[in-house]
């Protein structure tokens, strides 16, 4: 009570202690509850999805809401009231007694100054990979130990995230227990281990070992420190982690099931992968998905479109330094260390560009915003569209580009190969949609999947998806008929060429399928339906080439 809070950029307010206001004791505030964001135009709260809501003035906020000075900002238990912002009065005083550059105040030997360097060391780092490495090489440098490592658990023990020093490892357990299962630093005369942790909870092991000094306690409290700054920084890259693109596969052709077991052998190994195939037959997702199934799952997935204006394309792979109102950039290389670098279009790169890049994948570097390089350990998977028929499997790339990504080469089957799969397709991406809607998923009726079925997709499956979608959000929960199709897949021809005989035709071609339906596929009670013998019916049904399907009485 009466306590003061300071908002920065942005805050979090829940139950759990990682929380910037954690209210540790509150049944009624969920564990992440609320999130006050600065922006541009003022400060706003988001509700993070709460149980019991978040209230402004009494009003529980619909998603989020702007804060004003004065407001009452009501969170469980808690009451917060926004203050405004406080001013800073400048008056006249005498000179400072002592003044110097900022440098000769940072620490540069010694303890502190070990300490300094690992944490600006982890607050760099790009990737969870990136600071584990970190912290591991800052651990053995501090220690001056002969070996370190940053293991976590895993389903089948404890994997080695990072190691420096050494090719094998053994650890004793009694270190690994006291150090994850009870959050304590412990050593074994010339071993020790601290826990990985950050919001409270140790999520792995920080380990040193050496020849023959025993470490003491005062080392046991340094590797603890670090154990905390490697943990927060790891937190820190997770929360800044873009959301993985969608890496779901769906199709049970052959054809189709032959280049996914392709994928996943290739996602077993570390060799460069190179898809090619028509535009919209799913290559970046399936680069996502030899990701997810690799050993780099963990790590930083970076996708840039190759297909971008130069510039633009120049900065996201190369980074840039910081300008006037801009903070600096950092490259696509340097971002993918430790996991995977997917160029999608890499057949619309400029040359120019090709060549830099491939001196870059060559020499495993990345380019720093302030000049020079940095190593880069990143898997490239890259995706391009085919040649013109007669011509070579995939589009020509630049000599020196396509020598950088010499390895495996995956072909991707296109949509009208594998068209057992659409019925599958639709369902999945028009679930998706009527999920997002909160509505059912429409049904395709006989005619309409049959005309799908013989349409050619040109689009492949990212015309199929939009197709699917589009039908979700106009026909939710009711059946697709043939008139509700796109134009181009129920073979009607376009608006300005239709003639009135072309529409009353498609009309009754319409009416005359949905009567069959209606009537289970019985041609007596559809001709009664209609209002037509059945003999015209019979001629009606052989001139629009319809199928009739017997259902149960």
């Amino acid at each position: 009570m009466g306590a003061r809070f300071d908002v920065g950029l942005e805050c979090v307010i829940g139950r759990s202690p990682s929380c910037d206001i954690a209210l540790l004791e509150d049944g009624r505030v969920s564990r992440k509850h609320a999130r006050l964001e600065r922006r541009d135009a003022g400060l706003f709260v988001v509700d993070l999805g709460s149980r019991n809501g978040t209230f402004v003035n009494g009003s529980r906020v619909d998603g989020e809401a702007r804060l004003v000075p004065g407001d009452e900002l009501q969170v469980g238990d808690s009451l917060f009231v926004l203050d405004p912002p406080l001013r800073a009065s400048i008056t006249e005083a005498a000179a400072p007694a002592e003044s110097g550059a900022i440098e000769e105040f940072m620490p540069a030997a010694g303890e502190t100054a070990a300490l300094f360097r690992a944490s600006m060391g982890l607050l760099a780092a790009s990737s969870e990979a990136a600071a584990l490495r970190r912290g591991a090489e800052e651990a053995m440098r501090l220690l001056h130990a002969d070996v370190a490592a940053a293991l976590l658990p895993s389903e089948v023990g404890f994997v080695t995230s990072a190691v420096v020093g050494a090719s094998e490892l053994e650890v004793p357990r009694p270190l690994l227990r006291a150090a994850l299962e009870r959050r304590e630093g412990a050593s074994s005369g010339t071993a020790a281990a601290a826990p990985l942790w950050a919001g409270g909870s140790a999520f792995g092991v920080l380990y040193v070992a050496r020849g023959e000094e025993p470490v003491g306690a005062h080392e046991l409290g340094l590797l603890g420190m670090l154990g905390r700054m490697c943990g927060e920084a790891v937190t820190g890259c997770q929360a800044r982690r873009p959301a993985m693109p969608d890496s779901v596969v769906v199709g049970t052709h052959r054809t189709f099931r032959r280049v996914v077991n392709q994928v996943r052998r290739a996602a077993a190994g570390s060799q460069t992968v190179l898809l090619h195939g028509e535009p919209g037959t799913g290559k970046q997702l399936l680069g996502g998905y030899l990701h997810a199934r690799s050993a780099r799952a963990l790590a930083p997935l970076v996708v840039v479109d190759c297909r971008a204006p130069a510039p633009v394309l120049e900065e996201e792979l190369f980074g840039r330094a910081a300008m006037a109102g801009a903070p600096p950039l950092l490259s696509a290389l340097a971002r993918a260390d430790g996991g995977t670098l997917l160029l999608s279009g890499i057949d619309g790169l400029p040359w120019d560009l090709s060549e830099k890049l491939a001196r870059a994948i060559h020499r495993r570097s990345a380019p720093l915003p302030g000049g020079g390089e940095a190593s880069s350990d990143l898997r490239v998977v890259a995706t391009c569209r085919p040649q013109a028929p007669g011509g070579p499997a995939k589009a020509p790339l630049e000599p020196e580009l396509a020598a950088a990504l010499e390895g495996e080469e995956i072909a991707v089957c296109p949509l009208r190969e594998r068209k057992s799969d659409l019925p599958l397709l639709f369902d999945f991406y028009a679930g998706q949609a009527a999920r997002l809607l909160g509505a059912s998923l429409p049904r395709l009726s006989p005619e309409a999947r049959e005309l799908m079925q013989a349409y050619g997709w040109p689009g492949n499956v990212r015309e199929m998806r939009l197709c699917a979608e589009r039908l979700a959000q106009l026909r939710p929960g009711e059946e697709v008929l043939v008139q509700h199709l796109p134009r181009e897949i129920a073979g009607v021809p376009a608006v300005e060429g239709e003639t009135l005989a072309d529409q009353v035709a498609r009309l009754e071609r319409d009416a005359i399928a949905q009567a069959l339906r209606r009537a289970r596929g019985k041609k007596i009670r559809a001709a009664a339906l209609l209002g037509i013998s059945r003999p015209t019916l019979d001629k009606k049904i052989a001139a629009y080439r319809l199928s009739v399907k017997r259902g149960p009485s």
